[in-house]
């Protein structure tokens, strides 16, 4: 946006008359149902600031008068939580910050979070299909400032190039992490379900990297292989996690998902699907790619839409996996991994026992605790959640599942059961690559 004047004249037209009504019949519904009420909630975001978990975007499914109601309704919402206390997932205090009309709602989208400013930003994703899409020649990147007490308010980013990002295709399903003031999206899929201006057909993967600076507003993207660490490669469906333990810039996880064809349009048999025991890293400064190969107690494969969330310690880094959809399969997991660093060893965790899930969000809580956020055992939306309100929580020090949150709990120490992997007769890591 140039101007206060372009600025208002965009707004006035950004919702449709259709949409309207559709908001309209929408606020019977709840984006916080009761525990009685709620049957479902995936396809979100979600991030900590400060003392405050927020939840962002996605769908959710829940009773009516004692009815089921739609198949799934898209949340119109921002929810927070807080961590400053502690709490029971039976009686967790669950906030509800209303969304101007003028940001979009999606399913599936990017969030990224700057701590230091105290805001998260989303972008891409697709629209739900219960709901009316905006009148816009291109998807902008909202911003959410948080006020400290588990409110805030949202805005629409005023961009550096505002044109280079109209010429984007808004995707989803891509891997997506930030690595300090910058976003790094690699991949991703692009239908008329997440960009309006393309004809409805299949999706087609998205080749290349775009990464956005949240200081200066300017946002890069390509598809040059120089540009992109995977070269003429993408994803779909992989995890991206940033772990400062390695080299002077850190590097990034690529973790799971599927390599697509990128010359055309494609369904989930033409893909190729990435193992967890085979592990993708690139330095986020210098783009350079390499492989490392992993031991133990791999997770299966195929998997995407499953959630990872990174432990540092004294002695190392350990990042929790957990659930995640296996689409050829025709099946989800309901099973959770560690894999410690530096030895690039997995351990399989106890099962939460709280059915199968894909499409929801994990978040570090409380030093050493995640918490786990919805997620589905299929497409449906009709079974009930086992976990109260689609809330999980584990503990990575003990390595097990709980349903109390505790917000003085100590920091995150490696359990005995990972300590044993770093035994004095420890051969030490094994590098594959020669990087």
């Amino acid at each position: 946006m140039t101007s206060n004047s372009g600025s208002n004249i965009r707004l006035q037209h950004l919702v449709l008359p259709s949409l309207l009504g559709y908001l309209n019949s929408a606020n019977a519904l709840s984006d916080n149902p009761t525990s009685e009420n709620f049957i479902r909630r995936a396809l979100h975001s979600a991030t900590v600031l400060g003392s405050y978990v927020y939840i962002d975007g996605g769908e959710l499914s829940q009773y009516e008068n004692n009815k089921r109601g739609r198949v799934s309704d898209p949340v119109n919402s921002t929810l927070s939580i807080n961590i400053s206390k502690s709490w029971s997932v039976d009686n967790v205090e669950i906030k509800v910050i209303e969304k101007p009309q003028e940001i979009p709602v999606k399913s599936r989208g990017y969030l990224w979070t700057d701590v230091r400013r105290e805001e998260f930003y989303t972008w891409g994703g697709y629209w739900p299909y219960t709901y009316k899409k905006f009148d816009l020649d291109y998807v902008p990147i909202t911003k959410f400032k948080a006020d400290g007490n588990g409110g805030g308010t949202w805005s629409l980013v005023e961009m550096a190039d505002q044109e280079m990002l109209k010429s984007l295709r808004p995707t989803e399903m891509g891997a997506t992490v930030q690595v300090e003031d910058t976003a790094f999206l690699l991949g991703g899929q692009w239908s008329n379900l997440t960009d309006q201006r393309v004809p409805t057909g299949p999706s087609r993967a998205n080749p290349g990297l775009m990464t956005w600076d949240f200081a200066t507003k300017q946002i890069q993207n390509s598809t040059s292989s120089d540009f992109s660490p995977l070269g003429s490669e993408t994803r779909i469906g992989a995890s991206a996690l940033y772990v400062p333990y390695y080299g002077p810039n850190g590097v990034v996880f690529l973790m799971g998902g599927h390599s697509p064809p990128v010359d055309r349009a494609y369904n989930i048999a033409d893909t190729r699907a990435l193992p967890l025991s085979n592990l993708t890293m690139f330095d986020p400064v210098t783009r350079e790619s390499f492989f490392q190969l992993t031991t133990g107690d791999a997770p299966p494969f195929p998997r995407r839409a499953f959630c990872t969330v990174g432990f540092e310690s004294q002695m190392g880094y350990d990042i929790f996996l957990f659930g995640g959809d296996n689409l050829v399969g025709k099946t989800r997991y309901d099973d959770a991994y560690v894999l410690t660093l530096p030895a690039f060893h997995w351990i399989k965790l106890p099962s939460s026992n709280k059915g199968l899930r894909a499409y929801h969000t994990c978040v570090r809580v409380g030093h050493r605790q995640v918490l786990s956020i919805g997620g589905n055992p299929s497409d449906i939306w009709i079974e009930p959640d086992p976990a109260h309100r689609g809330l999980l929580l584990f503990d990575m020090k003990r390595l097990e599942w709980k349903t109390d949150f505790n917000a003085s709990a100590s920091r995150y120490e490696r359990n005995e059961i990972i300590q044993q992997i770093y035994s004095s007769d420890s051969p030490g890591t094994q590098w594959s690559s020669d990087k």
